[in-house]
């Protein structure tokens, strides 16, 4: 009886993403992966988790109204990339020798679906400009929510939803493993499955707050501070360095690629003393730029978590078993059954230790056609993007932050459930930049002018 409450919750955020269309299905299938965690099983066979169920549901919202469909995948800048590393993703399924007919097709569907198709259904619900800014703005409470309970979280050392998810499916909880292994950091998930997957989310939310142009969001600015101020107190009890250094890289190259030199100069003699004071005087942070500094200069040695030592470890055993198909790999999902990984007896277990990079597993399970069709996709999402910069200078940048932060994440710690948060935000950009760029012309065939309405103020 413990399962009926939390799968009820997904059959219902599931409900309303089918029965809304736009803004509104986006803002549904958003609460609904904040709020139900991965680990909450609908089904067991076939295997669908909530997030699974969401996206299907999404799908299926879009496919309905096949109108609206074709229209928008006419429009879909990425469509070609999309089609190319589904036909490949569909190779690779009938390459793979251990399964039957039915599941060498199955696998590589919905495996594009739950990562890059994403980009088009985000893309496809946004109608005009505004829509990201309804959407930041009705999300703001539960993002406030969210991170209040990560608060709980923090003082209680306790996690009754995650406690609950666990009892339910008998699945292992990361908050509690991380906060009864002897020596290790103790991190908060509030609604996530893992601490390190939240820490990116509140990363990838901090992002859109701070920058998203001010002349075009409509959140007061005390409400703003407040998420802004919760986000990132959540995102340091998060306690996990790869999400702060996805932040810290997404801000960067934001500053870098969307303001002027003299605001660029405003910011770092801003950013620079306040940075020391902060180092200086408070303990918390102190610790957590010694962590970051510490990968660089030791490879972590010297730090609880992952070192650069064991990466390369993993690596030498991911290429040990990517050789028994170079080309094509395994097949996906061969991590999870083959070496068993979903059990107590792994194979490889001492030297891969997580799979803790997204390259390994495209390693193993693609082999080279999936890292060239992987490196294809990303490629053509930031080129599309830095030829925006023209048109849209801030959100462009926003974009491309988090194609960084989305990557520099994957590559350092794996995928962990991150794929939704990102496609579904960088979708929404490139529709934004998409709608812009008909305003444009739009305005330049009545008027000969542009007025760009989310450019912001740059100076």
């Amino acid at each position: 009886m413990e399962k009926l409450p939390l799968i009820l919750l997904t059959i219902f955020f599931s409900f309303q993403i089918i029965r809304h269309k736009g803004r509104n299905r986006l803002f549904w299938f958003i609460a609904g992966f904040l709020l139900c965690s991965s680990r909450i099983i609908i089904v067991t066979s076939p295997y669908i988790p909530s997030h699974r169920l969401l996206v299907f549901s999404l799908m299926f919202s879009e496919l309905i109204r096949f109108r609206s469909f074709k229209l928008n995948w006419e429009k879909f800048p990425l469509k070609k990339s999309i089609v190319f590393i589904t036909i490949v993703y569909i190779l690779i399924g009938l390459m793979d020798q251990r399964l039957s007919t039915f599941l060498k097709l199955y696998r590589p569907i919905y495996h594009t679906i739950e990562t890059f198709f994403i980009l088009f259904l985000a893309f496809s619900s946004i109608e005009n400009t505004k829509d990201l800014n309804w959407i930041i703005k009705r999300l703001t409470p539960l993002v406030i929510f969210i991170m209040l309970f990560g608060i709980f979280n923090f003082i209680t050392k306790q996690n009754p939803y995650d406690q609950l998810i666990s009892s339910a499916f008998s699945s292992e909880s990361a908050f509690e493993v991380y906060k009864n292994r002897a020596g290790d950091r103790f991190r908060i998930n509030s609604f996530t499955d893992h601490p390190i997957t939240y820490g990116y989310i509140c990363a990838v939310l901090a992002t859109l707050y701070i920058f998203f142009p001010k002349s075009s969001l409509t959140i007061k600015k005390p409400l703003l501070v407040t998420t802004i101020t919760l986000l990132i107190i959540n995102l340091l009890f998060s306690n996990s360095r790869s999400p702060l250094l996805a932040f810290l890289l997404g801000v960067a190259l934001i500053i870098t690629f969307a303001f002027n030199l003299k605001t660029k100069f405003k910011l770092m003699f801003l950013a620079i003393p306040l940075f020391i004071l902060s180092y200086l005087t408070i303990p918390f942070i102190n610790e957590k730029v010694d962590a970051i500094t510490d990968v660089f200069l030791t490879g972590g040695e010297n730090q609880e978590g992952s070192s650069m030592d064991m990466r390369y470890t993993q690596l030498a055993a991911s290429y040990v078993l990517a050789m028994n198909n170079p080309i094509w790999g395994n097949g996906f999902a061969y991590i999870q059954e083959d070496l068993g990984w979903n059990s107590e007896d792994r194979e490889y277990s001492s030297e891969l230790r997580g799979f803790e990079s997204y390259i390994f597993v495209l390693l193993i399970e693609t082999g080279l056609v999936g890292i060239i069709a992987n490196l294809t996709i990303f490629l053509s999402i930031i080129s599309y993007l830095f030829k925006k910069k023209r048109e849209n200078q801030r959100l462009s940048a926003i974009a491309i932050a988090l194609v960084s932060m989305f990557l520099i994440f994957i590559l350092a710690t794996g995928t962990l459930n991150s794929w939704l948060i990102s496609m579904t935000f960088i979708g929404i950009l490139i529709k934004v930049l998409e709608l812009e760029k008909h305003d444009h012309n739009q305005n330049k065939s009545v008027t000969g002018n542009c007025y760009p309405r989310l450019q912001g103020n740059l100076s």
